[in-house]
């Protein structure tokens, strides 16, 4: 389940297409496999220097993919000289969902080349009845496996309290 939460924390690749206007960036799918994903923000700072390749979004951040939505304080992307974004962090109240699965940190961080995820600062995931809370969360993707650094608090809860 951790694996479809997180399928695509920010699946973001190449070819992102700014729209400054909107202060968001629409990333078109590269092949039928993936789906668009949408950031939006109140603020955009896009950075296209030799030393400097990246793109800040702050205020009411919004990543939408397909069912999963992400939201938070700020993000930023990381991009390589091939204008592929190779490291995202998002700060601030980061929520993720995608239907009845939750997490919920102050930092996030994702590198799409390791297509790993680590919640960092506060972290908690809510799965089923289960609400589980560790110093930091470590996700990959492709295996779905997820490891919990010290100390783990694992707590039963009824579904409203997940909302």
């Amino acid at each position: 389940m951790i694996k479809l939460l997180f399928l695509l924390l920010f699946g973001l690749t190449a070819f992102a297409e700014v729209d400054a206007t909107k202060a968001s960036i629409t990333e078109k799918p590269v092949n039928k496999e993936t789906e668009e994903v949408i950031i939006t923000s109140d603020t955009l700072d896009f950075f296209n220097q030799e030393q400097k390749r990246m793109a800040i979004f702050e205020h009411n951040v919004v990543v939408i993919r397909g069912k999963m939505t992400i939201t938070a304080k700020k993000m930023t992307a990381y991009f390589n000289s091939k204008n592929e974004i190779h490291l995202i962090i998002a700060e601030g109240d980061v929520v993720i969902t995608e239907e009845d699965n939750k997490s919920t940190s102050q930092k996030v961080a994702y590198s799409p080349k390791e297509k790993k995820i680590i919640l960092i600062r506060k972290p908690v995931i809510y799965m089923n009845e289960n609400k589980i809370e560790a110093r930091r969360i470590t996700i990959y993707q492709e295996s779905g496996d997820i490891f919990f650094d010290e100390p783990i608090m694992h707590t039963l809860v009824k579904n409203e309290q997940i909302k």
